[in-house]
C-alpha cells in the first residue's frame, strides 16, 4: 500500500502538563514528553501549538531541541485591512476607508484584536464609520470583553508563578518609557532596593514568561508597543503601582489618530514615580516649603476649563493639598512663554482656588532668567534627577 504522508498538530499544548490526570487525580506532568518520539517521524510530523505562550515554551524548553520554535506574528497593513472587511460584512457592521485606517491603527494587524473589535458583543450599532462607536466598543472590550478576559487571565497566571515584588512596577516603567532601558536606568529611575543580579534574574523570569523581551544587548530590556496589551495591563495594575487610573477611551482615541499624545509621557511617568507617597515639598523642590503632601489620586493630561479656555494639564495631584504640575515634554530648556502661560493659568485658578499649588518641572533646565520669574510668582520649581 502506498504511504500516506500526514501532518498532526496538538493545539494548546501548554495544558498537557497540567490538565491531565492519572489514576490517583495527580497531574502527569511528564506527559509531553511521551510525544517526543512521534516529533522525529518523517512522515508524520508534529506541530505543537498554543495560545498561552508562557507554558508552551516552558514544554518546548524541556523536549530539547526536537522543535523549532515560530511565532506567528501580527498581519501586514493590507491582510489586516481585508480581515476587517470580511468580519464588517459577516457582521454587517459599516465601515469605510477612514474606519479600516483607524481600526488598523488600534489594533496593529492583531487578529484577536479585529476579531474581537468586529464581533463583539458590545457593537450595538453596527457602524464604525463613526469613531465614537469603535471608541466605545473596543473600550468594553479592553475592560471587560474577550481581549481583557484573554489577557487578564494570561497575566494573572504569570504573576501567580513569578515573584510580583517589583515585577508589576518594572513592566509599567517599560510600557512608560516606549524603548529600551537599562538595568542601571531601572535601578536609578525607580529606586529599586535590589543588586543588578537580583534584577537580572528578575527580568528573566518575565522573559520566559514572554511578558518582556531583551533588547539590543544583554543589558538593555524592553516590551512590546501594543497599546491594548498596555491598557489591559494598566487598567489591572496602574492604580495600585502609583494611583493612577488610565483614562482608556482618551488614550484610545490619541491611538487612532497616531497624535503627538506620547510625547513627554515617560517624563511624567517619572515625576509620577516621585510624587505617588507622601512627600514633603521642601525635599521635592528647589524652592519648597516645610509641607507634607498625601496624594490620594494623581490625574494626567487632565482638561479643564480656565477662564474662558479649555486647558490641558499635565499632572494633578489630589490629597490632603492639591497641586498642578507642568512637565516640559521636550528637549529644549522651559522658556518664558511656557512660564507666562503656567503663571496665567495659576492666577486665573487662585480667584476661585487661592489654596491650590503651582510647580513646574524640567529634566533639561531652563532658560535665563526663567526660574526666578517663576519662583518670584509662587510657582515650586521641582529638582531635577540630580536634585
Amino acid at each position: 500500500a502506498k504511504k500516506c504522508k500526514i501532518v498532526q498538530i496538538m493545539d494548546e499544548f501548554q495544558n498537557s502538563n497540567t490538565y491531565i490526570v492519572d489514576e490517583r487525580r495527580n497531574p502527569i506532568d511528564s506527559l509531553s514528553g511521551t510525544y517526543l518520539d512521534l516529533a522525529e517521524k518523517r512522515e508524520a510530523p508534529l506541530i505543537i501549538s498554543g495560545s498561552e505562550v508562557h507554558g508552551l515554551l516552558e514544554i518546548v524548553r524541556k523536549l530539547t531541541a526536537r522543535f523549532k520554535v515560530r511565532t506567528l506574528g501580527n498581519l501586514p497593513e493590507d491582510e489586516a485591512k481585508e480581515a476587517i472587511r470580511r468580519y464588517a460584512k459577516a457582521s454587517r457592521t459599516k465601515i469605510n476607508e477612514q474606519a479600516e485606517e483607524k481600526i488598523w491603527n488600534l489594533t496593529q494587524g492583531d487578529p484577536l484584536y479585529i476579531r474581537a473589535l468586529m464581533q463583539s458583543e458590545h457593537n450595538n450599532t453596527k457602524d464604525y464609520t463613526n469613531e465614537d462607536n469603535i471608541i466605545a466598543t473596543y473600550t468594553q472590550e479592553i475592560t471587560q470583553g474577550e481581549i481583557y478576559g484573554t489577557w487578564a487571565e494570561y497575566i494573572v497566571k504569570v504573576f501567580l508563578e513569578v515573584n510580583e515584588r517589583n515585577a508589576k512596577r518594572i513592566m509599567l516603567y517599560l510600557f512608560q518609557a516606549g524603548e529600551e532601558r537599562t538595568r542601571a536606568q531601572m535601578i536609578k529611575d525607580l529606586n529599586l532596593d535590589m543588586t543588578d543580579f537580583d534584577l537580572q534574574m528578575k527580568l528573566l523570569q518575565l522573559i520566559k514568561a514572554d511578558l518582556i523581551s531583551l533588547g539590543s544587548t544583554a543589558f538593555r530590556y524592553a516590551i512590546a508597543q501594543d497599546k491594548t496589551y498596555e491598557l489591559v495591563f494598566r487598567r489591572l495594575f496602574q492604580d495600585e503601582i502609583d494611583h493612577f487610573i488610565p483614562d482608556i477611551r482618551k488614550e484610545l482615541c490619541q491611538e487612532m489618530g497616531r497624535t503627538s499624545y506620547k510625547k513627554g509621557k515617560f517624563r511624567e511617568y517619572l515625576v509620577r514615580e516621585r510624587i505617588k507617597k507622601p512627600f514633603n515639598l521642601k525635599d521635592l523642590a528647589e524652592n519648597g516649603i516645610d509641607l507634607t503632601i498625601k496624594p490620594k489620586t494623581i490625574l494626567e493630561r487632565e482638561t479643564v476649563k480656565v477662564g474662558l479656555r479649555d486647558r490641558e494639564i499635565d499632572l494633578i495631584v489630589k490629597g490632603n493639598v492639591e497641586m498642578w504640575i507642568d512637565v516640559k515634554d521636550t528637549k529644549g530648556k522651559y522658556g518664558k512663554r511656557e512660564a507666562d502661560r503656567w503663571i496665567e493659568i495659576k492666577q486665573a485658578i487662585e480667584e476661585k482656588s487661592p489654596k491650590t499649588l503651582f510647580a513646574t518641572y524640567s529634566q533639561n533646565g531652563y532658560k535665563a532668567m526663567v526660574k526666578e520669574l517663576l519662583v518670584s510668582n509662587g510657582v515650586y520649581v521641582l529638582k531635577g534627577e540630580e536634585g
